[in-house]
């Protein structure tokens, strides 16, 4: 990911060739730590829904339904985050170029990547936040639709707690760590 951030400004004469410069590595690590979030929330969202499912009075069929709903973003629905984050992406890269590392000198060849790496963090960042809210309202349905609960069994009740911190978390992360939002 840093190279592909990297050759178009090695390629335009922005940078000597084969330099690398630390914010352009950040930001290839952003990128993956979005995409590397999204898969650990599945995976956690996945553990918990089977820590919980002692509670839950389905049939086999309904529990894979309801595990697929709450780790998977419907076809429309991740088009939608798609169009919606290359707009973001777009309107971000355009109202602030300069913060997308793009000075009024660049090359197309180094504007083009900024613009790219814009509307891809924000694709990115747009699945993310759909996700997590499609999370958090299965949730929600799941507790409120549980009937058997047992206070003593505190793992099972308690098994979307680290679900829900750790979408916080990751948020937090992001929002205070990434530069250009």
């Amino acid at each position: 990911m840093s190279l592909l951030i990297h050759a178009p400004l090695w390629l335009d004469g922005s940078l000597p060739p084969g330099s690398i410069e630390i914010a352009q590595v950040i930001a290839a690590l952003f990128l993956v730590y979005i995409a590397a979030l999204i898969h650990y929330l599945n995976t956690t969202a996945r553990g918990a829904l089977a820590n919980y499912r002692p509670l839950l009075d389905l049939k086999e069929r309904e529990y894979a339904t309801l595990e697929y709903t709450l780790t998977t973003i419907p076809r429309r629905v991740g088009l939608v985050a798609t169009f919606l984050g290359a707009l973001l992406g777009s309107a971000s890269f355009f109202s602030s170029p300069e913060s997308w590392g793009v000075s009024p000198n660049s090359s197309m060849l180094t504007t083009t990547s900024s613009l790219l790496q814009a509307v891809v963090v924000m694709i990115l960042v747009t699945h993310w936040a759909i996700q997590v809210i499609r999370q958090g309202r299965t949730v929600d349905r799941v507790h409120r639709t549980t009937t058997r609960l047992n206070i003593f069994r505190r793992g099972a009740v308690y098994a979307f707690s680290a679900l829900t911190l750790r979408a916080a978390l990751g948020l937090l992360l992001f929002a205070y760590s990434y530069p250009y939002l």
